[in-house]
């Protein structure tokens, strides 16, 4: 016998749905549980009660924040798990019932039918790069938008600057000199200072990561 499961992930909670070949749950006999120690551990329980029968289990849910996490809680009690690509299931995005209890029901219907879309999940280690090159993108954009508005700034104040002169010390520093030599440039001194001050710690923050620019 094989148990399919159909989870509708959430942040703080989830919600299940089984059938077997022979039988399916009622959407009335549908359980949630919490994403907590406890909850996790009570789902984790019901999931070793179905293998002690000598039954498979099977379970599809959604790619999600969460979805590596509770994968990797679920098969530690022997369940394999379907990460589904959401955006070619339609029938959960395009569903006139759009509620917990129908959406997990609609997937364990398609993993019974072996008919869900896989979504490839990568590993930890890919993962973790990608975070990291997404850091690292933003803080290019940081820069990159410092920059901008600095040039802004002086056209704005009737200044001559190039975007290039923003590219080196040297030329930052110049630029502030302007600035604090006249007066009536006080408040935008301290601004355009502050913003250098951002742009030259970006690159102490992006090798912190373990990245250079």
């Amino acid at each position: 016998m094989t148990f399919f499961i159909g989870v509708d992930l959430h942040k703080t909670q989830f919600t299940v749905h089984v059938r077997t070949e022979e039988k399916v749950e009622s959407l009335d006999q549908i359980k949630q549980y919490p994403t907590t120690t406890a909850g996790y551990a009570e789902f984790l329980s019901r999931i070793e009660t179905y293998k002690a029968t000598g039954a498979a289990v099977k379970i599809g849910v959604e790619s999600t924040g969460n979805t590596r996490f509770f994968k990797n809680q679920v098969e530690k009690a022997g369940a394999e798990v379907t990460v589904i690509n959401t955006l070619k299931f339609k029938v959960i995005n395009e569903s006139t019932k759009k509620t917990d209890k129908h959406d997990a029901s609609a997937i364990s219907e398609f993993l019974s039918k072996d008919m869900l879309p896989e979504s490839y999940l990568c590993g930890k280690e890919t993962e973790n790069i990608r975070r990291l090159l997404k850091s690292r993108e933003r803080l290019v954009r940081s820069t990159v938008g410092q920059k901008n508005e600095i040039h802004a700034l002086l056209v704005s104040l009737g200044l001559s600057d190039e975007l290039r002169s923003l590219q080196s010390k040297k030329g930052r520093q110049k630029i502030l000199d302007t600035l604090e030599s006249d007066n009536d440039y006080v408040l935008e001194a301290q601004s355009v200072k502050l913003m250098f001050e951002i742009i030259e710690r970006i690159p102490d923050l992006s090798r912190c990561l373990g990245i250079l620019f």
